[in-house]
């Protein structure tokens, strides 16, 4: 096509338009034959994460600026960075509510928990079992949080030092500690879909970035907290 054209231009377009107009209609027509094999090759994959890639390709990405956003406080717009921060952090991250601790004296003072066979507080030590089994989870498509260490590279490292890991997190649970640096988490706010005013703060929703250390200790305490529950009479029956 490109040397068709260029005999073309030489004769100042009055030559070959017929070859130049069939070869470009050949080169176009077999690159998109091309593009709709390949396209349909890539659907017909068994792995279940090709139809998020999928989506993300079809899907329009474009980047926007926060507008200004309505503070409730003045009943004003503002614009500036540190203000949508203020703004954001009032609305995002509100205070905890406040409640009073469980009091488990009426469970064993309840003679319907004591006639219970199913009802065993205890919580023993940890177990390498646990460990393993938190640490070589495969799960995939997590985003790391602010450690930057992900869920593969806990999976090898644990394969390499297994006792590493059991002798850290035993202490750690066992004595019923959780670090401070596995609380903190790396925010992002996006943009809920369909709201029609961007200027108020519950237009955006923020999703929290955990490191995944943390979550393996999360992991073992979820399974321990669920099994404690079907095991005793915390849930009730239905």
């Amino acid at each position: 096509m490109q040397r068709i054209n260029r005999l073309a231009k030489a004769s100042g377009y009055t030559l070959f338009q017929k070859e130049l107009k069939d070869t470009r209609n050949q080169y176009f027509n077999l690159v998109k034959s091309t593009k709709t094999k390949h396209w349909n090759k890539f659907l017909e994959k068994e792995d279940t994460q090709s139809i998020f890639k999928a989506m993300s390709y079809t899907k329009g990405k474009y980047s926007q600026l926060v507008p200004s956003l309505y503070n409730s406080e003045t009943k004003e717009l503002e614009s500036t960075f540190q203000d949508k921060c203020n703004i954001f952090r009032r609305a995002l991250f509100p205070p905890p509510p406040q409640s009073e601790g469980p009091n488990l004296d009426n469970l064993s003072k309840d003679s319907s928990y004591l006639n219970s066979s199913r009802v065993k507080w205890d919580w023993p030590s940890l177990t390498q079992e646990e460990v393993k089994r938190a640490c070589t989870s495969k799960i995939k498509g997590k985003t790391p949080g602010p450690d930057l260490i992900t869920q593969d590279i806990i999976f090898q490292a644990y394969l390499a030092v297994p006792y590493i890991f059991y002798t850290v997190y035993s202490i750690l649970i066992n004595q019923g500690h959780h670090p401070k640096i596995w609380k903190q988490a790396t925010g992002f706010i996006l943009k809920k879909p369909k709201k029609p005013n961007d200027s108020l703060p519950k237009a955006y929703r923020v999703i929290s970035l955990l490191n995944c250390l943390g979550k393996v200790s999360e992991r073992i305490l979820a399974q321990r907290l669920s099994f404690l529950a079907e095991t005793t009479s915390l849930l009730h029956n239905s």
